[in-house]
């Protein structure tokens, strides 16, 4: 059994409605969907906060979102879970003054979430994206005339809410529009660099709670050139900073090798046989239409969303097989 002692898992779900539709119908619909993924999935034990909706942020939207954020954190805090909410992209709201539209529900938040892209590299403007998050909650000065026009959040509310910086990284929006990652702009080692100085100065503000890079090892390749997953001296620096020793330990907590899928099929189920263990792969072949059929490996305790996900485990499970047999 592999263990993450000190993992904390961010969970995002979006049901598959209009993210601009608000009402207490919506809110329910939305809660209640991510409560049935929760009740289904081997991570809750893992699950720190969920997040609401996933960017919205546009000049007509503060006082519905602010009282749809409201209602969801209620229902999720009546289950015991905390909320990440707001998760505005990048840049947004557009006029510093429109967060005044959400203090109410800021109050209620466990986190505020936010996503800061940088263009082609992650610190070209600290207005617009990186580092944004500073005046947010530090407040801004109006240069024409030399008066504060937002007094920040940390001035509004007394305090300085937990914040979460739910994606960061670097995002260009091509003229296809199609979105270009770090890849086309930074050698790894220069991404590296700059992700680390980064946290440095996220960790100057201790309201800074966490920061997720988008994204690592994700199947569907309009976000290849995001993919951090192969960046070890990133790895090594998360893991060091964090005074994490990453291990492969057995319940006894003695070291053990990483355990196959036939390893882990065979504790779930109490099964043994090949044979069988073939006609569980089968299964899962003839339904791979369906990203939330039921079998192994479990494809509904995470986040799958395209049949590339769901045919590279089988693909998985296969090479697995060859080598036992």
């Amino acid at each position: 059994m592999v263990e993450f002692p000190k993992t904390n898992v961010l969970f995002r779900h979006q049901p598959g409605s209009d993210e601009r539709i608000y009402g207490d119908s919506n809110v329910n619909f939305y809660a209640q969907s991510i409560l049935r993924r929760l009740d289904n999935s081997k991570l809750r034990k893992y699950i720190r906060a969920v997040e609401g909706k996933n960017e919205v942020g546009l000049w007509s939207e503060g006082l519905p979102y602010n009282d749809w954020t409201i209602k969801f954190t209620d229902i999720m805090h009546s289950e015991g879970l905390e909320v990440c909410g707001l998760n505005f992209p990048t840049g947004n709201p557009s006029e510093f003054w429109l967060w005044k539209d959400y203090i109410e529900c800021i109050k209620k938040l466990d986190y505020v979430g936010l996503h800061e892209y940088g263009d082609w590299k992650l610190f070209p403007d600290l207005n617009w994206s990186t580092l944004r998050y500073k005046r947010v909650y530090g407040g801004t000065i109006d240069t024409v005339v030399g008066k504060p026009y937002f007094d920040g959040l940390t001035h509004i509310l007394g305090y300085s809410p937990k914040l979460m910086l739910t994606e960061i990284g670097i995002d260009s929006l091509n003229k296809d529009g199609s979105h270009s990652g770090w890849k086309k702009f930074n050698q790894p080692s220069q991404y590296v660099n700059d992700l680390i100085s980064l946290d440095k100065r996220y960790s100057v503000d201790d309201y800074v709670e966490a920061a997720f890079i988008f994204l690592c090892d994700y199947s569907d390749p309009q976000w290849e050139s995001f993919d951090i997953g192969n960046l070890s001296a990133l790895s090594s620096y998360i893991y060091q900073s964090n005074n994490i020793v990453p291990s492969k330990i057995n319940t006894n907590g003695s070291m053990n090798k990483m355990k196959t899928n036939f390893d882990l099929w065979h504790e779930e189920t109490g099964r043994n046989g090949l044979p069988e263990f073939i006609d569980h792969l089968k299964a899962i072949h003839a339904n791979y239409l369906d990203p939330y059929s039921e079998g192994w490996p479990p494809i509904n305790s995470v986040r799958t969303n395209s049949r590339i996900t769901i045919i590279n485990q089988i693909r998985n499970n296969l090479d697995e097989l060859e080598k036992l047999l």
